[in-house]
């Protein structure tokens, strides 16, 4: 296992190129304390007013007509320096499994297979073209539920369940005049667990495959049985904000800057619920969100960057760290059953299902309650 606290940092390489005149960009990073639970309380309520349905605002936003999650969602964005001029965000107030997937413009890829479709009936192409993904996503977690062992897992470098299943090409130091032919070698499957923390934000690259497990070591289950709770909220809640951030343009087919949601709620406005007992923070200095936790009250829980510089090293990195797994584990592998979202283009894998072998640290890691941790999976066959 490989376990990370405050302000560590990993570095590995990347098939995404970095310019020289930039630091890298990381990958996936994680931050605790992001807001206080007065904060939380007041964007739960609006969430669960507000539903499963997407929407979609642009920047810079005007306070003045953006409810409370939105002046949030920006907020976060404006202080870690996002200037991204458009967001989709939807919420989440239960526990649910939610399985592997990359998030892309939906109507867009419903509306090219569509075509495709029709092309394909008169006789023409019937290949659609890629997908189109945001630029980075993100979670904000919320509450989070006494039962509740559900944490966000995202496969790094990887865009699709296809993906899970490929081989990467490995550079040689010197190319030989002609070059050879490459040689290919399967990449273990990089997978960094989340566990839902309320107060905490997760932030990655918005190509890349992600889930939530449930129940909770469901990829190691041979069938499940029962259907799973959702009540009490208090035992079986996991309420959280989910945000793309695009481009130039919005995601297709939805609603733009008209984030309606019930005024007495929406704007942060006193419903008359009690939400004072809220850690004990002062109220001075707080804006009309009672957002009292700047970017320097936050904490770094996780980052991982990508180093285009340093790919042989960051190659040899992630080679002892496969040997020291499989020493923690005396070599075991399990059988780990991924299952995928969407339909066969989505999937790029004929199957709702792929295996891959895991190692016992990753089903532990999965019921850490806290610690973020970064394992890595083989490929079979």
């Amino acid at each position: 296992i490989i376990c990370h606290s405050t302000n560590q940092i990993e570095s590995f390489s990347t098939s995404s190129t970095t310019s020289a005149a930039s630091s890298p960009q990381p990958e996936v990073s994680v931050w605790d304390n992001v807001l206080s639970s007065n904060t939380r309380n007041n964007l739960h309520r609006a969430a669960s007013k507000d539903g499963l349905g997407h929407k979609a605002f642009s920047r810079p936003n005007n306070n003045n007509h953006n409810n409370i999650l939105e002046q949030t969602i920006d907020d976060i964005l404006t202080q870690i320096g996002d200037d991204s001029k458009y967001v989709e965000y939807w919420t989440r107030q239960e526990w649910r499994s939610i399985e592997a997937h990359a998030d892309v413009d939906e109507f867009l890829a419903k509306t090219q297979d569509a075509n495709a479709a029709a092309a394909g009936s008169s006789g023409g192409t019937t290949t659609p073209p890629s997908f189109r993904y945001p630029t980075n996503g993100h979670v904000l977690y919320l509450q989070v539920g006494s039962h509740v062992q559900g944490p966000t897992c995202v496969f790094r470098n990887r865009h699709s369940g296809g993906d899970l299943l490929r081989s990467s090409p490995t550079t040689a130091e010197t190319t030989p005049s002609p070059p050879p032919p490459p040689v290919v070698e399967p990449l273990p499957v990089e997978v960094i667990t989340v566990p839902a923390v309320p107060g905490r934000l997760l932030r990655f690259q918005g190509d890349y495959l992600h889930a939530v497990p449930r129940p909770t070591d469901v990829w190691f289950l041979p069938f499940v049985q029962g259907a799973p709770a959702y009540t009490p909220e208090e035992e079986w809640g996991r309420s959280v904000v989910l945000f793309n951030t695009w481009g130039e343009e919005p995601p297709l087919g939805m609603p733009l800057d008209d984030g309606t949601i019930p005024e007495a709620v929406g704007r942060g406005v006193d419903d008359g619920t009690d939400d004072n007992n809220d850690d004990g923070d002062d109220d001075d200095g707080a804006n009309d969100l009672g957002i009292r936790h700047n970017r320097s009250d936050w904490l770094e829980a996780y980052t991982l960057l990508a180093n285009a510089e340093d790919a042989e090293t960051s190659y040899q990195q992630m080679s002892l760290d496969n040997e020291e797994e499989e020493g923690d584990d005396n070599g075991l592998r399990l059988p780990a059953k991924i299952w995928l979202l969407g339909n066969e283009r989505r999937r790029d894998h004929p199957m709702r299902t792929l295996k891959l072998a895991a190692r016992e640290s990753l089903r532990m890691a999965l019921f850490e309650e806290t610690m973020v941790s970064r394992h890595l999976l083989d490929q079979i066959g």
